[in-house]
């Protein structure tokens, strides 16, 4: 029994060499942390890679001392009782804890944004550890396969479209010194239940421990960071040359609180507050963070789950320590390491993410390096309609260069490998104006200069075009003289067109020379104006995509014909093009040749209405009396036939495709209708002019009267021919014939083309029934047959008398019976 301890006062012992160790641990960590600052304060500034490399040795070295001392003295103590210890049971809640995390993550998805090789890397480790779960005959076994797969969790899952770099050395300063400041205060230990593993010998069975191994009371999880790395390989976090700097970086536990979240330098040294703040770090260069429970007060928790995280926020710019660094180039190639910082998050149960804080390895590790702005941004090149305008490609004027300022496009270079802005690659900057400081014509290339200084370049013919100036298309009468008829006495209704490759922007009518308003206005007319792309008095119009803009003149001139006056349409476009700038060429004694040289330059010329139309040849006639004295009603019949057409001697080329054609509305041209003393209609425009047509042309001769009164006269006389009793059936029909022979004689006569006045008229048609009152029978037939017959009858009545044997009875009886 001597030798032998109970079961209770093993676990006693256990537990007061545990005790003892931590804090032996505590004492050499405090030691090493003083021995850093000591070669820190030496060092006069060097820098953080340098420190952590002399910390990392100054501890190993203590800890090498203390673990010769606590090795004897552990033998000491062996030499008092060497109790036999039973083997304990293995914790595998950890391990298990975490393969179930893993597999929810996977099974919703979590992990989606992750590359599919680096994803089934995970499968592939988790299903090692779940069989280390399943098999393990050691407490070891466990911890090194939940460490393996928090490893590959950490450090192997890649983020998709994320350009993957051979990491040749983990020298993750590429050689170049950092500008880290030494701490000027350590911090103490974590209130935590893990116990720091330094290699030294296990009290329990005198073997050494496996560095770096973890041990702790509960088996949960640490609290995450959740970092947004722009270097996910290297933990790598660029910050661009002077612009503000935001990162928002959720931090969480799967308790749900926290006790604190914090930044801390390496070896995990502590970050000066900012003066009058409680929770905001001076991170040194320009930086601040907002961080949680700064003071680390005991009982005080946030809220910080993975669904709702608490955020640490770092802002700041960088300041004029990182600008006066010999790394600071403001080149595309800059890379000024600016060093390394640390998360350090506890939980409301005292677990802890951070481990040393003294290797890429350590979960809450991360890396700040300062980029130029030329590596963040690169300018598009701009189609043909999204070029700038500019008046010289190559002598820019400085409202040219402020053009291009304000218009050149800005886009996240597709070439920087910040996977941060991966979603931003290739899209336009939003702001661009604000990093841009100023931009020049530099030869054939276009050099953006950023506010850092720092510059980008582009070929001159891919980003701007010399600007042509709008185009102004005005309907001239005489192109050759510059000439637009306007017409007395109508309303005018012109339209003056104006484009341009970009966008009108203004559009007007103004005088020649000094004249710059609208002189048209003197002269009874109104005409349209544009500004700034929209109408703002007058007729006009602007296309929806701006490019084409019009405005139209109207109204009735007050100046008489053979009155002219000169204006000039000028359009400007919204890249400052005039079609017409004024330059002193615009004067009323300039030579016309000289002035007709000018874009949108016109004379107008005032011409009468009849210059304008003519009166058009009737396409009927009326039938009068007698042309030479129409009646009232007659020529009211031929007004109604009187038509006006588009002359076809008129030379305006406003017009030609319309000579000859009927005019529509006459009546608003027309002011009267008349015929005067020699024979002619008159047609009287609205202006005064006349044009005039001979009437006949308008009129045809009556003849139906006439025509009427021969075949009446015809008519008449066969009836008188057939009522004689003394002509024959042939004797009649000979008559007749004669009649209707005159008859047809009197009605060509009548119709006759010559006969146009009626006196000719009347003498045909006199002429005609005289020949045929004229027309009687000739009897001859029946007188001679008469004159027979009463020859005989006086012969037999002789004969009758001669007989004397016939009484006077006798006789008078036979006379009777011979007649």
């Amino acid at each position: 029994m001597k030798n032998k301890l109970s079961d209770k006062s093993l676990e006693n012992q256990r537990k007061e060499k545990i005790m003892r160790f931590s804090i032996r641990k505590y004492s050499f960590g405090a030691a090493s942390v003083a021995v850093a600052a000591f070669l820190m304060f030496l060092g006069n500034g060097a820098v953080a890679a340098d420190q952590l490399k002399v910390t990392e040795e100054s501890s190993s070295k203590v800890e090498l001392a203390q673990s010769g001392g606590e090795k004897a003295e552990n033998q000491s103590e062996s030499k008092i009782s060497e109790p036999k210890i039973s083997k304990p049971e293995l914790d595998k809640s950890q391990l298990a804890n975490y393969i179930g995390e893993i597999e929810g993550k996977i099974s919703s998805g979590a992990y989606a944004n992750k590359t599919e090789e680096s994803v089934a890397s995970l499968a592939a480790e988790l299903a090692n550890a779940k069989a280390t779960l399943a098999n393990a005959s050691s407490q070891e076994e466990l911890t090194s396969a939940y460490q393996k797969l928090v490893a590959t969790v950490n450090s192997k899952l890649r983020n998709k479209l994320v350009e993957k770099k051979e990491i040749v050395s983990t020298d993750t300063t590429e050689g170049k010194e950092t500008v880290g400041i030494k701490a000027d205060n350590t911090e103490k230990p974590s209130e935590s239940n893990a116990i720091e593993n330094t290699g030294a010998n296990d009290p329990r069975n005198g073997s050494e421990i496996e560095k770096d191994t973890t041990f702790r009371a509960a088996v949960n999880q640490d609290p995450k960071v959740d970092f947004t790395f722009s270097i996910p390989d290297e933990k790598k976090i660029y910050i661009y040359n002077e612009e503000h700097f935001s990162l928002e970086i959720p931090v969480y536990s799967e308790t749900g609180k926290i006790r604190y979240a914090t930044i801390k330098k390496g070896s995990r040294q502590r970050f000066p507050n900012v003066a009058g703040t409680d929770n905001d770090l001076d991170v040194e260069f320009g930086f601040t963070a907002r961080v949680i429970n700064r003071a680390e007060t005991a009982g005080v928790t946030s809220e910080a789950s993975q669904a709702n995280p608490a955020k640490i926020v770092i802002t700041g710019r960088p300041n004029d320590i990182l600008k006066k660094h010999r790394d600071y180039t403001k080149q595309e190639n800059q890379t000024l390491n600016v060093g390394t910082r640390y998360i350090q998050v506890v939980d409301d149960q005292g677990r802890e993410n951070l481990k040393k804080g003294d290797s890429i390895a350590d979960p809450g590790y991360f890396y700040l390096v300062l980029k130029a702005q030329s590596k963040k941004y690169s300018l598009r090149s701009q189609p043909t309609d999204e070029k700038i305008s500019v008046t010289s490609l190559t002598n820019p004027t400085a409202e040219d260069l402020q053009k291009i300022k304000d218009s050149i496009q800005l886009e996240y270079s597709t070439t920087n490998e910040d996977a941060r802005f991966a979603d931003k690659r290739g899209t336009l900057v939003e702001h661009p104006e604000d990093v841009i400081q100023s931009v020049n014509i530099v030869g054939n290339n276009i050099v953006v200069t950023f506010t850092d200084g720092s510059t980008k370049t582009k070929p001159v013919s891919e980003i701007v075009q010399k600007n042509v100036p709008p185009v102004v298309n005005l309907p001239y009468s005489n192109e050759a003289n510059r000439n637009i008829y306007i017409y007395s006495g109508e309303e005018t209704d012109l339209t003056f067109t104006a484009t341009d490759e970009s966008k009108i922007k203004d559009l007007k009518l103004r005088g020649p020379g000094d004249i710059n308003y609208n002189n048209a206005t003197s002269f009874g007319l109104a005409v349209g104006n544009i500004v700034d792309s929209a109408v703002t008095s007058g007729a006009g119009s602007v296309s929806e995509d701006k490019k084409t803009a019009t405005i139209k003149m109207t109204g009735t001139t007050n100046l008489t014909a053979g009155k002219k006056w000169t204006s000039v349409i000028v359009a400007k476009d919204d890249n400052n093009g005039e079609s017409a700038p004024f330059n002193g060429r615009i004067n009323a004694t300039t030579n016309p040749a000289e002035r007709q040289k000018i874009e949108g330059y016109v004379e107008f010329v005032v011409k009468n209405q009849t210059t304008k139309y003519d009166i058009k040849t009737p396409e009927g006639t009326v039938s009068v009396v007698d042309p030479a004295n129409v009646t009232a009603d007659e020529f009211e019949k031929i007004k109604e036939k009187v038509k006006i057409e588009y002359s076809q001697t008129n030379d305006d080329a406003n017009f030609t495709s319309k000579r000859g054609q009927a005019v529509d509305n006459q009546a608003t041209r027309i002011s009267t209708i008349t015929k005067d003393a020699n024979g002619n209609l008159v047609v009287t425009y609205k202006d005064g002019s006349t044009d005039t047509k001979p009437l006949s042309e308008f009129t045809s001769l009556n003849k139906q009267p006439a025509i009427d009164a021969v075949n009446k006269a015809a008519e008449d006389k066969i009836a008188e021919i057939n009522a004689n009793t003394n002509a024959t059936a042939e004797e009649k029909a000979a008559a007749i014939e004669k009649v209707n022979a005159d008859k047809a004689k009197a009605l060509t006569a009548i119709n006759d083309n010559s006969v146009t006045t009626k006196a000719a008229l009347d003498n045909a048609k006199t002429s005609g029934t005289t020949a045929i009152s004229n027309d009687n029978p000739v009897v001859t037939k029946k007188n001679t047959a008469k004159a027979a017959i009463d020859s005989a009858l006086r012969a037999k009545e002789a004969a009758i008398d001669a007989n004397d044997d016939l009484t006077t009875e006798e006789k008078n009886a036979a006379k009777a019976d011979a007649q």
